[in-house]
């Protein structure tokens, strides 16, 4: 753990250098939210790129290479083939032509993450060298449950030199996540090997995991969502393996267990995840994390069982809404069930510390003018 945690916080000081590195190379006349707004969906897609070379999401070191080989060392040209590229992914195979320089092997990625189109910079050698850097590291090895607050840090300059000390630990979050939920899951799992018939109640248990709807309604960079996902998707895994087992196990079996055990697959989805986020920022980079902890989760599976679901292109993924918690119907997010688990670290905010917006986002939340004392976080309550 403590390696990890090292790896990630080296992984950020990267990130960071990229940050500045891109925002030296915009003018003082462009607009900070456009500058803010293209920074961040450029080195969302730059991390989803380096982790997709580390984890056989295509050919290994394929981004890298393509920096390395086909953009200019002074960094010139780095912005437009950065853009090329960026378009080439989000082309539907069917309607592709003769690939750009350098895009020959990148697969259609499709979901949300390279569908906008961005005008970057004239960027530079400072730039280039920080992508080739922050390629050289194995990105596997990080932590998307902690990665994405130290990364939400690096557009802060006077954070930038506190690195990892602003997110909710993981030990703090499962505090929260296994009494709420998750405690009575593994509780269940535990049971079940009990029995002298497992499979059907196994297979129940985790259609049940399947129809967990999971939301944060203010996710910042999504460490709940991320750590929800990975614990589902760990106990999962751990319900096929036992499946896998019974099934070796068994020299005969009966119409409905063959039946039961050819048709197992994956029931914990991306999808059934939901995040309601004020920042931009956080909210693109919870949203790459979500993708990165499902790819981690998908070579846990392959080690196991020896298969994992194709994800490319992305058919499912998590919604991230960029809006304020507090002024929209949490409903055309997350549609409500029974099944449906709301967690999270809203921001705690006193009487003295609240700004007159928020006063009056509690205001409005309350339904009523005189709200005293009340801290910002009852809003979400």
């Amino acid at each position: 753990d403590v390696e990890a945690h090292n790896e990630t916080k080296h992984a950020s000081k990267l990130m960071a250098r990229l940050y500045t590195a891109m925002e030296k190379a915009y003018a003082p006349s462009v607009d900070p939210k456009v500058r803010d707004h293209e920074i961040s969906v450029t080195l969302a897609r730059i991390l989803f790129l380096m982790f997709g070379d580390d984890t056989e999401m295509w050919r290994e070191n394929l981004f890298q290479g393509f920096i390395l080989e086909h953009t200019a060392t002074d960094g010139t040209d780095i912005g437009a083939q950065l853009s090329s590229l960026f378009t080439y992914l989000d082309i539907d195979p069917k309607d592709r032509k003769a690939p750009p320089r350098g895009c020959a092997g990148f697969p259609y990625v499709n979901g949300r993450i390279f569908t906008e189109r961005v005008s970057l910079p004239v960027l530079n050698t400072e730039f280039r060298a920080a992508v080739l850097d922050a390629c050289d590291r194995d990105w596997k090895t990080i932590s998307p449950a902690i990665f994405g607050s130290m990364f939400q840090s690096v557009r802060d300059a006077e954070t930038r030199r506190q690195l990892g000390e602003h997110y909710t630990s993981e030990e703090n979050i499962l505090k929260t996540l296994n009494p709420l939920f998750l405690d009575e899951l593994r509780a269940e799992y535990a049971r079940i090997l009990t029995f002298k018939e497992q499979a059907s109640h196994l297979v129940k248990l985790q259609q049940r995991l399947g129809r967990i709807r999971y939301m944060d309604p203010a996710c910042g960079c999504g460490n709940f969502i991320i750590v929800a996902y990975r614990e589902l998707r760990d106990l999962e895994l751990a319900i096929l393996e036992r499946l896998r087992e019974i099934e070796i196990s068994k020299g005969k079996r009966t119409e409905e267990e063959r039946m039961l055990l050819a048709n197992v697959g994956l029931e914990v989805t991306l999808n059934h995840f939901f995040g309601i986020e004020i920042d931009e920022w956080p909210a693109r980079i919870a949203e790459t994390a979500m993708f990165l902890i499902d790819r981690q989760c998908d070579l846990k599976l392959i080690a196991a069982l020896g298969w994992a679901p194709d994800r490319l292109p992305i058919k499912k993924q998590p919604t991230i809404k960029v809006d304020n918690a507090l002024e929209i119907d949490w409903t055309t997010v997350c549609p409500p069930s029974g099944d449906t688990v709301v967690a999270g670290n809203p921001p705690f905010l006193g009487h003295a510390t609240r700004t007159d917006a928020q006063a009056q986002e509690l205001r409005a939340a309350w339904g009523k003018g005189d709200i005293s004392r009340l801290d910002y976080v009852t809003g979400w309550h």
